[in-house]
């Protein structure tokens, strides 16, 4: 579990508050989707979550254990996926690993799992760079999946794809997640996707930025059951409730 409790951040060179009061709970195996007009501080709270800020005030635990800097209990998958271009795919997934001193045996034998969990197996010896857009963004999740993580936090994964390799990875992710059964915090600025792969869709407000209204959703439950996506998109609830968020952001920026 995840628990924020009365979180609050304010950057040191600035006097601006960029989140105030927040208050999360995220149980184990929960899709959780963040969205918000930009600067509303979604961001900010992931890089919380993931260790790489500290809290002005209030705390952050997972599993009754305060949050206190990274941990390999937290993998991360950037907007920019910052891989290694001097490196060959399997190189890159497997680096943290090495750097940690796990065997080259053990490490091929992860890197082989998550290369099939994300369709690349043959392209294990490419260099990154050979790839695709939406390939190197697999790279990438499959980066922080090898160390077999308890939480997958993503900052606007697809955020940078085009539409239609974006609808591919949303459904790569998902199956992952049935696969898997982590805990993904992902953030996003789409409202379709963020209704598409979220069992809890959370809005924020504005800088300072604030929990402003939490979605139970279940329209990626109707697509791993094996209802297909256009149509769930489609549908009449989904489309009501697209246009209810986005006059919710609207009156809220």
């Amino acid at each position: 579990m995840i628990n924020l409790n009365n979180v609050n951040l304010q950057y040191e060179n600035t006097a601006t508050l960029a989140l105030e009061n927040v208050n999360l709970k995220i149980q184990p195996k929960e899709f959780v989707v963040i969205l918000g007009a930009s600067g509303c501080g979604k961001t900010s709270l992931l890089n919380l979550i993931a260790g790489f800020l500290f809290t002005d005030n209030g705390d952050i635990t997972i599993n009754d254990h305060q949050v206190k800097g990274p941990g390999l209990d937290r993998g991360v998958v950037f907007q920019k996926n910052a891989l290694m271009p001097w490196l060959n795919v399997e190189e890159n997934i497997g680096f943290g690993l090495k750097l940690r001193g796990v065997s080259k045996e053990e490490r091929t034998k992860e890197i082989t799992k998550v290369l099939e969990w994300v369709d690349l197996t043959e392209f294990r010896n490419n260099y990154v760079y050979e790839l695709s857009g939406g390939m190197q963004q697999r790279v990438g999740i499959a980066r922080a999946l090898v160390a077999n993580p308890e939480i997958l936090l993503m900052d606007e994964p697809l955020g940078a794809l085009d539409a239609i390799t974006r609808q591919d990875i949303q459904k790569v992710v998902l199956s992952l997640w049935q696969k898997t059964q982590k805990t993904i915090l992902m953030i996003t600025h789409s409202i379709e996707e963020a209704l598409f792969m979220a069992n809890k869709l959370i809005i924020m407000t504005p800088r300072p930025g604030k929990i402003h209204k939490t979605y139970d959703v279940d329209f990626s439950k109707q697509y791993l059951e094996g209802v297909d996506a256009g149509e769930i998109k489609r549908s009449q609830k989904f489309v009501n409730l697209k246009n209810e968020i986005l006059e919710i952001i609207e009156a809220t920026s």
